[in-house]
């Protein structure tokens, strides 16, 4: 018998100059990945979560024709509450405050980070076509909302799975409130 190995990927790191620290990220590139093409590309949050089973379905979607061929950068966390929170409220959905709450915030940096450093990197180290897909889940499908919402020109497409809107009182919500009102 022989022995093929399975590959869903590459890691890699990078230093964020908007966040001061270094990111990791992982790239999934699709069977028969062609440097001759151009793939949009799916931006996977959570990926130290997520990546495994998400590489997995969008495999399986993308064999059967139910998405298109693509790249997937899965980002890691270092700090989530920080990244994927857009207020410092620390509160949580009961209302009371909790201490990892304690550095939300800094979504509108983490935004800058992906539009501005990893985007770019991603662009120049492979094959993309100008279409790219935010997905996010929980406190990352808030952030992918909250992106949606701060410049729906950033991505293409947004795919937020069970986001926590509850958070700083529905901040989000009354946020696109106002801007629906506008």
């Amino acid at each position: 018998t022989s022995a093929e190995s399975i590959n869903i990927g590459q890691k890699y790191a990078m230093h964020s100059n908007v966040l001061n620290e270094d990111r990791n990220y992982w790239v999934h590139l699709p069977t028969n990945y062609d440097k001759n093409k151009k793939y949009p590309v799916v931006y996977l949050l959570d990926a130290d979560w997520q990546f495994h089973e998400a590489t997995g379905v969008f495999h399986h979607m993308m064999k059967n024709k139910r998405m298109p061929v693509s790249i997937v950068v899965g980002i890691l966390n270092t700090k989530r509450q920080r990244d994927m929170l857009p207020t410092n409220s620390n509160l949580m959905p009961d209302g009371k405050p909790a201490k990892i709450m304690s550095e939300a915030g800094g979504a509108n940096d983490f935004l800058k980070f992906i539009t501005a450093e990893l985007m770019p990197k991603i662009e120049q180290s492979y094959a993309t076509q100008p279409h790219n897909t935010l997905v996010g889940h929980s406190f990352a499908g808030l952030f992918t909302l909250f992106a949606l919402l701060e410049d729906s020109r950033l991505f293409q497409s947004y795919i937020a799975m069970d986001p926590s809107i509850w958070f700083d009182d529905e901040w989000l919500v009354k946020k696109l409130a106002k801007q629906i009102d506008q």
